[in-house]
């Protein structure tokens, strides 16, 4: 959450899939690939969630994908989040269920408020909001009879992700099981129907060029994570043809000191998944 809010906020939103993006499909994955080259996913009723109420699911929904549209212009920031973010928080309390989890939801709105107000992201990187995200998105798919897509990331590779998906909402969650210490993300960007070049060719564009074939839309959708920790994204995908990365600097060990390295997508940490 706080590297899609960060990103957009440092004006570098469009760049930010060359060097890092993100997001899911719902309904149950179609795909030939083995078992363990699929990504874990939680059938909806197999808890004992409290059903969510419409209203919620829509809220909770809206305020994921409003955390992608952050104005670039500071100028903007006010009256978006006077419009998009202030009264998106306060619909998701108000229909907030009774559940062990609602304290998890509270620390992940109050966490948005705080930055919201200061247009600073740091209450995203205290221990207690990773804790709270990490119980929170699983909660969310139980309550809103989604799809839960469980992603691990290595140094540097992705888990079993799926070559095939359907189109509509999921929740997506990224555990960070990096053995070096490395913060990762798990990021991907629509391509424009045009985009038939090879995902290789894609990745390895200049940064200009790859926007170019990239629907706008799909700008900034993501999970950034620090070391040991889960973080995650309620995401909606449309039919076409999507690409994931970590385009995390190698040797990032802290997230206000990047790493030197190239992007662990050039270490192959990459791959495309075509939405039906």
């Amino acid at each position: 959450m706080r590297r899609r809010w960060v990103m957009v906020l440092g004006g570098v939103a469009a760049l930010a899939v060359v060097v890092g993006v993100v997001a899911f499909a719902t309904g149950a994955f179609d795909s030939d690939e083995e078992p363990e080259d699929r990504l874990t996913q939680s059938s909806p009723g197999e808890t004992a969630a409290e059903p969510a109420s419409i209203e919620f699911c829509a809220r909770v929904t809206q305020l994921d994908t409003a955390l992608t549209q952050v104005p670039e212009d500071p100028a903007e920031f006010g009256a978006f989040v006077a419009e998009q973010i202030t009264p998106t928080v306060a619909a998701i309390r108000a229909a907030l269920p009774r559940s062990e989890t609602a304290p998890d939801a509270e620390a992940v709105l109050t966490a948005v408020e705080q930055a919201a107000a200061t247009g600073d992201g740091a209450a995203f990187d205290t221990p207690a909001f990773a804790a709270a995200q990490a119980r929170y998105y699983p909660y969310v798919a139980e309550a809103c009879d989604y799809p839960l897509v469980e992603a691990i990331g290595t140094d540097h590779a992705f888990a079993g992700i799926p070559a095939l998906a359907k189109a509509g909402p999921t929740v997506l969650t990224l555990t960070n099981n990096s053995e070096g210490g490395e913060f990762h993300e798990i990021a991907l960007v629509k391509l424009l129907p045009e985009a038939t070049l090879p995902l290789e060719e894609f990745v390895a564009l200049p940064p200009e060029e790859a926007e170019a074939l990239i629907d706008p839309a799909s700008f900034g959708l993501g999970a950034y994570v620090a070391p040991g920790e889960t973080g995650g994204a309620i995401v909606e995908l449309t039919a076409g043809r999507w690409v994931y990365a970590c385009f995390v600097p190698t040797g990032t060990t802290d997230p206000a000191a990047e790493g030197t390295g190239p992007p662990h997508a050039a270490n192959g940490m990459y791959g495309e998944v075509t939405v039906s």
